[in-house]
C-alpha cells in the first residue's frame, strides 16, 4: 500500500511540474506540442479563447464550461487538420477570430440552437477545424472530417456537413445577415 501510494503521488508531482512547465511555456512563448495537458491549459488561460466565448456566449445566452473530455477530442481532430503546436492554434484563431465567432453564432442561433444550453470552453477549437476542412475541400472534406471526428455518432455526418456549410456561409456574410440571440 505505501508503495502504491508512493507512486502515485510522484505521479501527481511530475503532473504538477509538467502544468507549471507547459504554463511557462504559454506566457514565453515557446513551440508546445499540442496534448491534452498543453491544450487545457491553453484553453483556460488564453485570450483569445476567452473573447471568442464570451461574444458566443453573449450572442446566444448560452453558457462555457471547461469541460476535461472535450479538451480531449480537439488533440486529433486538430492533428488531422495538421496543427501540430499550440502556437498554431493561437495564431490561427487571432488571424480567423471574426469568422470564428461569427460562424459559432450562426450556428448556435442557427441548426444548433436546440442542441444544447452549454457550451464546452474552447469549442472555437473544433469551428477552426471545420472551417480549414471547409476551406482545403469544401463539403466532402468536412464529411470525410465529421465521419471521423464526430462528437455525436448519432447524426449523419453529411447532414450535420451540410448544416455546419450553411452557418460557415452565413458567417461570410455578416453584413447581410443580423443575429438574433438564441435565447
Amino acid at each position: 500500500m505505501e508503495l502504491g501510494d508512493s507512486e502515485f503521488e510522484r505521479i501527481r508531482d511530475q503532473l504538477t511540474a509538467y502544468e507549471r512547465e507547459i504554463t511557462r511555456g504559454l506566457r514565453k512563448g515557446d513551440p508546445l506540442l499540442i496534448d491534452k495537458n498543453s491544450l487545457a491549459a491553453f484553453i483556460k488561460k488564453a485570450a483569445i479563447i476567452q473573447r471568442i466565448d464570451r461574444e458566443v456566449s453573449k450572442a446566444t445566452g448560452l453558457h462555457i464550461v471547461f469541460s476535461e473530455d472535450f479538451v480531449e477530442a480537439y488533440v486529433p481532430r486538430l492533428g488531422y487538420v495538421g496543427i501540430k503546436t499550440v502556437q498554431e492554434v493561437e495564431g490561427l484563431l487571432e488571424k480567423q477570430e471574426s469568422l470564428l465567432t461569427r460562424f459559432l453564432i450562426a450556428w448556435f442561433v442557427g441548426p444548433g440552437a436546440s442542441r444544447s444550453s452549454l457550451i464546452p470552453g474552447g469549442f472555437a477549437l473544433s469551428f477552426l477545424c471545420w472551417s480549414i476542412a471547409l476551406e482545403k475541400g469544401g463539403l466532402a472534406a468536412l464529411t470525410e472530417f465529421l465521419e471521423k471526428h464526430a462528437f455525436s455518432k448519432t447524426r449523419r455526418p453529411e447532414h450535420l456537413a451540410s448544416e455546419l456549410l450553411e452557418s460557415y456561409r452565413m458567417a461570410l456574410r455578416p453584413r447581410q445577415h443580423k443575429f438574433r440571440s438564441g435565447k
